[in-house]
């Protein structure tokens, strides 16, 4: 009986030291742990599949999701609209060079309507962050890339000087306005969060425990002015949701719908434009997207 208990003991503690060794293994082949690597955004070998989602995603707003980085929002998404609803679909090709540092040189956007379209996309290729670049003979090399990614889009494009952007100046939570990523963001934390008056977990939506599983869908006019109007919203969230605490009583610092608070207009050609916003928020997903229509 003893020698039964000294033998399943000695098995234990000899798989536990094989799995430990093999972990140490693992560590030493090269293998990028995820603290090490988190400036690598898309390696060449694996891209043709993550980089086209990604860039379509970044351009129509798409799956965005809670835990995105908003300092990064603030230029990576960008300020596309639709000046109808004429969906159409096409597909954008671009090429480009991946440095042996991993950094993007020589990029080509064609296929696309019109020039400004093209620069935008240009802009966001060109700030991706940091490639691995693919190796030969155990040494990096620079690579050619190209793809062709497939785009539905919602209507005719054009491209704002400047998104619509909410805040509240004067009030030191909101050190600077917000593009339409952070404030829908914002909405969307609030709405699901335990506590909405919780304005230290605003910028960090991994510590924060959610409440709601469901769907909101909101819409609503940023006018030329800067006037927030004709607020519509739909959802299968259950009543946990803070709908009335965000929404109907407009409290500090959740007065994202309140016509009192005066947007920055969208700008189009150096002049004021009325936009209209629609946007997604998926609770259960732990992602929210969104579309801009120009109005004038």
């Amino acid at each position: 009986m003893i020698f039964c208990v000294l033998k399943k003991r000695t098995m234990f503690f000899l798989t536990l030291f094989l799995c430990v060794s093999f972990v140490n293994v693992q560590a030493g082949t090269g293998i990028p742990k995820e603290k090490n690597d988190k400036k690598t955004m898309f390696r060449s070998n694996v891209a043709i599949s993550t980089f086209p989602v990604w860039l379509s995603n970044q351009l129509l707003h798409r799956h965005i999701p809670f835990s995105v980085n908003l300092a990064e929002s603030d230029y990576l998404f960008n300020n596309i609209a639709y000046v109808d609803t004429l969906s159409q679909e096409m597909d954008l090709i671009t090429r480009f060079t991946v440095t042996k540092g991993g950094k993007i040189k020589n990029c080509v956007v064609e296929n696309l309507p019109d020039s400004a379209f093209a620069d935008e996309v240009e802009r966001l290729i060109l700030i991706s962050r940091k490639w691995r670049a693919p190796e030969e003979n155990g040494r990096k090399t620079s690579a050619e890339q190209q793809f062709s990614i497939p785009l539905e889009l919602k209507g005719s494009v054009v491209i704002l000087d400047k998104g619509p952007e909410w805040g509240e100046a004067d009030q030191k939570i909101y050190d600077k306005r917000y593009n339409l990523t952070r404030y829908i963001h914002q909405v969307a934390m609030h709405v699901g969060a335990k506590r909405a008056d919780s304005v230290s977990m605003i910028e960090y939506p991994n510590q924060m425990s959610f409440l709601v599983d469901g769907i909101l869908k909101l819409s609503f006019v940023i006018d030329k002015e800067g006037y927030f109007s004709h607020l519509r919203y739909g959802h299968d969230l259950p009543v946990a949701a803070q709908l009335d605490y965000v929404i109907t009583r407009q409290m500090y610092p959740g007065r994202f719908f309140s016509d009192e608070v005066k947007w920055k207009p969208a700008m189009l050609d150096g002049k004021p434009v009325r936009v209209r916003v629609e946007a997604c928020i998926d609770y259960k997903k732990k992602e929210f997207s969104w579309d801009c229509y120009l109005m004038d």
